[in-house]
């Protein structure tokens, strides 16, 4: 694993982190904190060198002048939070753009359900003019069929009464009465002829009507598909929308655990800081026990030979405090850069994940895009059947010709 040596060096590497490549450690801060923490306890070793060594240790960090792990979680948190800022943003525009696609699929089902009642209306205008017409017929044909029948008694009573005058009747009479029948046959001719008529036309409007039935039984199919589209569409963008509130609401919640994450992490810094300086303070005061058993010691060694195996004891128990406050501060060190580096770990996940929603979004975008064009499609051709209109009257053996308004 590479180490920081200079500031130039830590902005590279947090560069290469944030697109994707392995963050490097403070190897080499934790190696020369361990070596000043590791120096043994001599007998002979004075004050001075323990001074020395902690001013260069300072020295060291001035020079160097590297972040702490807490200030790359920062800028990491940073980086997360700015993009899960921009995944918002392009979650409220998807948003929008659902919002007004869906009023605009509203508003052209509002107009193509008053197209279809303004056909309705029509097709019942016509339904009325045709009852009307068919009525009249009726009335029509009563009157002739009456007249027919009025007319027939009158010949027959005529013929009758021709049978029972022929005897009595002379020749002028007789002229006069065929005149009159030859009259009377005319005016039946005309009636039936008249009575013809009125059932061709009679015919023509019954075929009228038929035609008439079939053109609203199509317009009725046309309304019942354009209707049952037109929910396909709003189930669609209604299943859409609950995806895109359901990613959402993930999305943020993972921020949410993110920012829990780092509090606690920073939470741990401050309690290791807080350790640490307590182990310096531990291990001063033991460097001034120490240094305070030696001058004991001295003084001893002139007494009596007693007093200098107990001050050898001392300087023992000062080197197994010393081993075990190193010991202790390395473990803390190895547990809090193990937890570090499974911080940065479940960073790499998430930035993982947030890229796959951004791809997630990119297709939903996509698939919206074709769904709008599907629907412009469908309305043209809506439009287009729905302008359709007769040019003249098929006759028999030919194809009806249509003319189309849109």
């Amino acid at each position: 694993m590479s180490r920081c040596s200079s500031p130039t060096d830590f902005t590279l590497n947090m560069r290469d982190y944030l697109h994707g490549k392995e963050f490097p450690l403070r190897q080499d801060i934790l190696h020369s904190e361990s070596s000043t923490l590791e120096g043994e306890v001599e007998d002979d070793v004075p004050i001075s060198t323990y001074q020395g060594l902690a001013e260069k240790s300072v020295i060291i960090d001035d020079e160097l002048k590297l972040p702490s792990s807490f200030e790359q979680l920062s800028m990491l948190a940073r980086a997360l939070h700015a993009k899960c800022l921009q995944l918002q943003s392009n979650c409220a525009e998807l948003n929008k753009t659902l919002q007004q696609e869906q009023h605009r699929h509203e508003e052209e089902h509002e107009r193509t359900e008053k197209r279809c009642r303004d056909v309705e209306d029509t097709v019942a205008k016509r339904d009325a003019t045709i009852e009307s017409y068919i009525a009249l017929v009726n009335t029509e044909r009563e009157r002739h069929q009456q007249e027919i029948s009025d007319l027939e008694d009158h010949v027959d009573t005529q013929r009758k009464d021709k049978d029972t005058l022929d005897t009595d009747m002379n020749l002028r009479e007789r002229e006069d009465l065929q005149k009159a029948t030859r009259t009377q046959q005319t005016r039946l001719e005309a009636a039936v002829r008249q009575l013809g008529e009125s059932m061709t036309k009679n015919k023509e409007l019954e075929e009228a009507s038929q035609n008439t039935d079939a053109e609203v039984l199509r317009l009725h199919d046309q309304i019942v598909d354009a209707e049952k589209r037109v929910r396909e569409l709003e189930e669609k963008l209604q299943s859409e929308t609950l995806e895109q509130r359901t990613d959402l609401h993930r999305v943020t919640n993972e921020k949410e655990c993110l920012l829990e994450e780092l509090n606690m992490l920073r939470e741990a810094e401050k309690a290791a800081d807080d350790r640490v300086l307590n182990l310096e303070q531990q291990l001063k005061r033991c460097l001034l026990r120490h240094d305070d058993a030696l001058l004991e010691a001295q003084d001893a060694k002139r007494l009596s030979s007693v007093a200098i195996e107990q001050v050898r004891k001392l300087q023992q128990r000062e080197r197994q405090i010393t081993e075990t406050h190193h010991q202790e501060q390395e473990a803390a060190e190895k547990h809090w850069e193990a937890r570090l580096q499974s911080l940065l770990e479940d960073a790499k996940q998430s930035q993982q994940q947030l890229q796959t929603t951004h791809e997630r979004l990119k297709f939903m975008e996509t698939e919206l895009e074709g769904s709008r064009e599907e629907c412009r499609l469908r309305g043209k051709m809506l439009m287009h059947e729905w302008g359709k209109q007769e040019c003249g009257t098929a006759r028999n053996g030919e194809k009806q010709q249509y003319k189309y308004k849109y």
